[in-house]
């Protein structure tokens, strides 16, 4: 009676013993489940320098906007009796595009208004910065068409091209572009009906307002 009392208390313990495990076997994989996704570690993010590609959120300095379009008022043309109008687009944290239409509104000459209009079209190769903020150099071409009109009609028809050092910044959306260089022009002027070639070097100045998106 004692040996069977015995047997059967060995093995309720050896069937506690075997539930057991069983039960902690198969309650560990959804333990580290939880603890996997539980977890607050974070991967190592990359190293600006070397990791991040165009347009990047890592920061550069003072030059850190995001934007990479500009629309322009070129302030310093309209005190010339020049309305120019610019938009420029990065392409990648050194190079940038743009093109300007303008017309000239008014202007005096003695007797004579002189009215007209031109485009032009050029890069931008940023030395400091990222596009389109920092400082800049600029290469133009472009071609225009004046009239100039009063006692005697003057047509003045032509091609420019030109170079510019400058520099760029933003601040919550308002741009500010300024810079300096020199234009080369070449054309025709016709005056009744003889028309002679032309050329010469102009000083290139900008001042440019305007907002980046």
């Amino acid at each position: 009676m004692i040996r069977e009392r015995d047997r059967l208390g060995a093995c309720l313990a050896v069937g506690m013993l075997a539930i057991g495990w069983s039960g902690s076997a198969l309650a560990e994989p959804q333990t580290r489940e939880e603890e996997s996704a539980t977890c607050d570690e974070k991967p190592p993010e990359p190293e600006c320098k070397r990791e991040c590609t165009y347009r990047c959120t890592c920061r550069r300095g003072i030059y850190a906007t995001d934007y990479k379009n500009l629309i322009l008022i070129i302030a310093g043309s309209t005190f010339a009796g020049r309305i120019e109008l610019e938009y420029e687009r990065a392409l990648h944290d050194r190079v940038s595009i743009f093109g300007a239409f303008y017309a000239v509104a008014f202007d005096s000459l003695g007797n004579d208004t002189l009215v007209g209009f031109g485009g032009l079209a050029g890069a931008r190769v940023n030395l400091v910065g990222r596009a389109p903020e920092g400082i800049w150099f600029a290469w133009q071409v472009g071609g225009f068409r004046r009239n100039a009109r009063g006692n005697q009609d003057v047509q003045l028809r032509g091609m420019q091209t030109g170079g510019m050092f400058g520099w760029t910044g933003v601040w919550s959306r308002f741009a500010l572009s300024l810079g300096a260089g020199f234009t080369y022009s070449y054309g025709r002027v016709k005056v009744l009906e003889q028309s002679v070639n032309d050329s010469e070097w102009n000083p290139w100045l900008r001042l440019g307002l305007g907002v980046a998106f």
